[in-house]
């Protein structure tokens, strides 16, 4: 976004300071954005050289310092700019000779004051002073650490636990004195006290100066009210208005106020506080070492590494770090959001677009007292709005919502915000208007339709195989799923009403080709229907998959894809090559079954000829019976030779049967 100086402008949180000769330059411009950054602009005369005095906190300064920029337009120029330094806390604080940081405590202060005379005051009001040599932990009688310290008083010596004292004071005055600085330095850190900022203009004579910078202000927000009046037909009254914050601590006198639509990138940077660099420590032990003439010295520095390699690692950690803090501020820049664009203003308010921002400028100056707010009109116009139901059932209601259609028919951005409906004169409900650009339309929702019911059926999910394909030994088959829901609507009322029936779009899924959505959006079928007075609506809703399977067409998987094919569309000349393949499946079939019924004859005789030889065994004398015996089995024998003949026969025309199969659905391509 480009932004001329003239547009520049400065954030209000400053209070004037008053001095002599300090110039007072008024807020003149102000612009606000909905990322909650302030731009102000300070306009007025000075005369010869002449300053102007603010002031800020430590944060504010930081936006200032690397946001400011100072004009003097009638061949002045700028002097100094003068502001207190700040040292980071923990370089304040070791100036002095008692470190305060972090929490500290009685032992930790008196550790500190060692060598100092300290005077005591005990719970058994005994008064001495003595000087502090150290403190002790020790552990009591029942285990507990007992902090003293050991101080050397007139009589000696002396022992004093910390629980038995009371206060405790350093009689040196200047050490008191510091300490009371130091902690004066935390409060004024905590506190975050206000510090002077001043600019000198260097000139002659009455000039006009002009300067401004960015700081942080309170996000200006957006309502909007939509009022439906029988008298504007197919139109409603919509009410929008900006809602403003003087969070300063100065009041705003006739300004000319902007607000603008969008994230402008502004980033946090420390450039108050003073920053120092890491300064890496060099030997000195071949100085030492040539001083006192030791060999342990100079055998030290030969080892050691030489005040180059020293500064080279230095240097590459400084890289380091500054590569670290720039990927930082990487990061940061770019999860910041950027600007959007859009259209234009309103009748109260004049629109433009302000780079990648839409702005809105108010016509009239505007006044607002320090700690105040403010409702700023945007809008007051009829736009397009046509009353509909709406229904979605995952809202999980057995009753649609009361909506509207409405259409942005203003040549403006109407930013997200609530709003509250009005129906007949009467509150109707509480909704949100989206983002909605200039010729935009939006639906919304904002209370419950009592006088229609609703009825929703999942019907029984449907699957068939329309079309396949024989690719050489293999049978590619599309599965279409059908999934039907019904919806039933019963509009109780007097009046035909218009709902819109929201069904989510799922993925893979496609909508029966008979229906047709009046808009598909943000994941979901929108279908415009007309509800009769007094009459049921039943509307199903068919969504539909196809899935793409494959099977290898091998004998054994010969149910599974000839119950697909059973119901499948197809062509005639795959319908004659199919009932082919099925004569040849039923001879192979066929043929299987004449194997397994000899198996079977053969295990029968085979166990018959088991038996008969176990009766002859069992027979010792050569009679007739046994003569017997002895020929059935020989006639037994010879009937399981010629079994198993057969069976060796019909394996190798069902092992013909099968290949010929094979080699059919092998070469099938239709």
């Amino acid at each position: 976004m480009k932004v001329s100086v003239s547009s520049l402008v400065l954030s209000g949180l400053l209070l004037w300071g008053s001095g002599l000769g300090a110039a007072e330059i008024p807020v003149k411009r102000l612009v606000l954005y909905t990322s909650g950054v302030g731009f102000f602009e300070h306009e007025g005369t000075v005369e010869g050289n002449d300053r102007c005095t603010l002031n800020f906190t430590a944060e504010q300064l930081n936006d200032l310092l690397k946001t400011l920029v100072i004009q003097d337009l009638d061949g002045g120029s700028i002097g100094l700019i003068r502001y207190p330094a700040q040292n980071p806390l923990n370089k304040a604080l070791e100036a002095f000779p008692i470190n305060v940081s972090g929490n500290l405590t009685a032992a930790d202060l008196l550790r500190q004051l060692r060598g100092a005379e300290v005077a005591f005051h005990t719970v058994t009001n005994r008064q001495f002073t003595g000087t502090v040599l150290g403190v002790e932990t020790k552990s009591s009688q029942n285990q507990l650490p007992v902090e003293s310290v050991s101080l050397l008083t007139s009589g000696g010596i002396e022992m004093l636990p910390l629980e038995s004292i009371r206060t405790f004071a350093p009689t040196d005055a200047k050490v008191l004195q510091e300490l009371h600085k130091a902690l004066g330095v935390l409060a004024s850190d905590r506190n975050g006290n206000r510090k002077p900022f001043t600019i000198e203009f260097l000139g002659q004579n009455r000039r006009r100066v002009r300067f401004g910078y960015t700081m942080e202000t309170p996000i200006w927000k957006t309502s909007y009210r939509l009022v439906f009046d029988p008298e504007l037909k197919d139109r409603a009254l919509l009410q929008g208005w900006a809602i403003v914050e003087n969070q300063t601590d100065s009041d705003w006198n006739g300004l000319e106020l902007s607000l603008v639509s969008g994230d402008p990138v502004f980033l946090l940077q420390n450039l108050y506080q003073s920053q120092y660099r890491y300064r890496p420590t060099l030997p000195v032990l071949r100085e030492r070492a040539l001083a006192e003439g030791n060999s342990f010295f100079l055998n030290a520095v030969s080892a050691a590494p030489a005040p180059a390699q020293v500064l080279s690692r230095a240097n590459k950690q400084l890289a380091a770090a500054d590569a670290d803090r720039k990927r930082e501020a990487e990061v940061a820049y770019e999860q910041q959001s950027w600007g959007r664009k859009a259209g234009a203003g309103v009748p109260a308010v004049a629109g433009s677009e302000l780079g990648e921002l839409f702005e809105y400028k108010i016509e009239h100056p505007v006044s607002l007292e320090r700690r105040q707010s403010t409702m700023l009109e945007l809008i007051s116009e009829a736009i397009p709005a046509e009353k509909l139901l709406l229904f979605n059932r995952e809202d999980g209601q057995t009753y649609p919502y009361n909506g509207a259609l409405l259409t942005n028919s203003s040549n403006k951005l109407l930013l997200r915000g609530p709003l509250a409906v009005y129906d007949q004169n009467a509150y109707g409900g509480d909704s949100e208007l989206p983002n909605l650009v200039a010729s935009g339309d939006a639906v919304i929702r904002y209370s419950l339709a009592l006088d229609v019911k609703t009825e929703v059926k999942d019907l029984v999910q449907k699957q068939e195989y329309q079309s396949v394909k024989f690719l050489r030994g293999t049978l590619e088959a599309a599965k279409t799923l059908r999934n039907v829901v019904e919806y039933q609507f019963i509009n109780q009322g007097e009046k035909p009403q218009t709902l819109l029936l929201y069904v989510r779009e799922e993925p893979q899924w496609q909508l029966a080709p008979e229906l047709k959505p009046w808009k598909t959006e943000n994941g979901f079928y929108r279908f415009r229907l007309t509800l009769e007075p007094k009459k049921t609506l039943v509307f199903p809703v068919e969504q539909r998959r196809v899935i793409e399977e494959k099977f290898t067409l091998r004998p054994q998987d010969w149910n599974q894809f000839s119950g697909i094919l059973s119901t499948a569309q197809l062509t005639p000349e795959q319908r004659e090559a199919w009932q082919e393949a099925s004569r040849r499946y039923q001879e192979f079939t066929l043929s299987e079954r004449k194997v397994a019924a000899l198996e079977q004859e053969l295990k029968e005789m085979d166990q018959n000829v088991s038996r008969t030889r176990n009766n002859i065994n069992a027979l010792r004398s050569n009679d007739d019976f046994r003569q017997q015996l002895v020929s059935r089995l020989n006639q037994e024998i010879q009937q399981l030779d010629a079994l198993q003949q057969q069976r060796k026969t019909a394996r190798q025309q069902s092992l013909e049967a099968q290949t010929q199969l094979e080699n059919y659905l092998r070469n099938l391509a239709l």
